[in-house]
C-alpha cells in the first residue's frame, strides 16, 4: 500500500510504466507536468523542512528573549535608586512678574520638589545665549529661529543636561539648596 506522501508525488506509477505515458493517449505533455510536478514537491518539501528548522530557532531565540528580561527583571530593583537619584528632565517655564514675562527652566525628578532655575526676561536670556555660543554658528542660527526649543533641548539632551547630572551626582540631596540660573549654566567668562 502507498503512503499519502508516495501519491502527493505520483510515484504510485510504477517507473516501468512511467515510459509509457508519452505513448499513450496522454501525450507527452503529462510526462513534462508530471517532472515539474515532482519537481517543485521536492522543493516545497525542502522549503517546509527550512520553515520548521527556522520555527525552532525562531522560538529558542524567544525563550533566550525572556530568559534576558527575567534577568533584567531582577537586576532592576538594584538600580531603581539611579532613577530616584539622578533621572530628571527639564523645561522651560514663562511667568508674569512686573509686567514682563520672565523664564525659568524647572528642572524635575523623580522623588523630589522641582528646581527653578532663574533665565531672565525673553531678551535676557536670548542675548545671553547667542554671547555664550557665539562660536557656534548652528546653535546661533538655533537660538535666533526658536531659543526656548534649543534650550528644552540642550538642558535635556545636550551638553547643559550634563552639567545639571553633574551638579545632582556631586550632591543629590543637596542639590536643592543649590542655586543655578543662566549664569551658571551658560558661564560668559
Amino acid at each position: 500500500m502507498k503512503s499519502v506522501k508516495d501519491r502527493m508525488r505520483f510515484e504510485f506509477i510504477p517507473n516501468e510504466l512511467y515510459d509509457k505515458l508519452e505513448n499513450d493517449d496522454f501525450g507527452s505533455e503529462v510526462k513534462d507536468y508530471l517532472l515539474k510536478y515532482r519537481e517543485l514537491y521536492r522543493l516545497s518539501r525542502m522549503k517546509e523542512k527550512r520553515i520548521n528548522n527556522l520555527t525552532k530557532k525562531l522560538e529558542e531565540q524567544k525563550e533566550l528573549l525572556r530568559e534576558m528580561k527575567r534577568g533584567m527583571k531582577d537586576i532592576s530593583p538594584f538600580l531603581e535608586h539611579l532613577k530616584d537619584d539622578f533621572d530628571f528632565n527639564c523645561s522651560i517655564v514663562g511667568f508674569m512678574g512686573k509686567g514682563k514675562k520672565y523664564y525659568n527652566i524647572t528642572i524635575s525628578r523623580n522623588k523630589d520638589f522641582p528646581k527653578n532655575c532663574s533665565l531672565g526676561n525673553e531678551e535676557t536670556i536670548k542675548k545671553h545665549l547667542l554671547e555664550y555660543y557665539k562660536g557656534n554658528r548652528k546653535s546661533v542660527s538655533e537660538i535666533k529661529k526658536d531659543w526656548k526649543g534649543f534650550l528644552k533641548y540642550e538642558c535635556n539632551y545636550g551638553d547643559t543636561y550634563t552639567k545639571i547630572m553633574e551638579m545632582i551626582m556631586d550632591n543629590p540631596l543637596g542639590f536643592k539648596n543649590l542655586t543655578i540660573n543662566r549664569n551658571t549654566l551658560f558661564p560668559l567668562s
